[in-house]
């Protein structure tokens, strides 16, 4: 099956974060890294799972790329999860 993750996104300094969909077993089933900044974004991603599975969505928002170590919020909402093919 098809599925698509979409959520809303903005930092309040400019950072990586990962998206990451893991099945039971840990296998990664899509990887992403994205910058986020003040802007607020929309992101949108495909991943292909096995029907009747599990999986975790993973927001990886520790020390990735070039972030910086110091205060800041990140704010994540509007987090949705559909199949778009069968």
């Amino acid at each position: 099956m098809k599925y698509k993750i979409s959520f809303d996104v903005s930092s309040s300094i400019t950072r990586d974060m990962k998206i990451i969909i893991e099945d039971s077993n840990y296998t990664k089933l899509m990887a992403k890294q994205i910058e986020i900044n003040k802007k607020e974004q929309i992101i949108n991603l495909d991943f292909n799972a096995y029907m009747g599975g599990d999986f975790a969505l993973k927001f990886i928002i520790g020390n990735v790329g070039n972030t910086q170590n110091r205060p800041h919020e990140i704010k994540i909402g509007n987090v949705k999860l559909e199949v778009i093919e069968e």
